[in-house]
């Protein structure tokens, strides 16, 4: 957990630390921290992070609470390229 509270980007959604700890529990996200901190160093590169300094960066609990990893790895890094197939 410590690697991916580090690797998360600093903006005024990163709160809740402690939350973010019990998430990342319930989630059983240890077992897969390599995928998730992969898929967050992914994020931090992709056209919606950093859009207007980090504007849509959500809150790591939400991150957390979604799983938002799950499949990362069959997808690219921004998930509207993904969607756009299948609209």
């Amino acid at each position: 957990f410590a690697s991916f509270w580090k690797a998360w980007p600093s903006t005024d959604r990163k709160q809740a630390k402690g939350k973010c700890l019990d998430a990342w529990k319930k989630a059983n996200a240890e077992r897969d921290a390599a995928v998730v901190l992969a898929h967050v160093e992914s994020l931090k590169e992709s056209a919606s992070w950093r859009k207007n300094d980090g504007e849509f960066i959500p809150a790591p609990l939400v991150y957390l609470n979604n799983r938002r990893w799950e499949g990362a790895e069959n997808s690219g890094t921004d998930s509207q390229a993904t969607l756009g197939a299948f609209v």
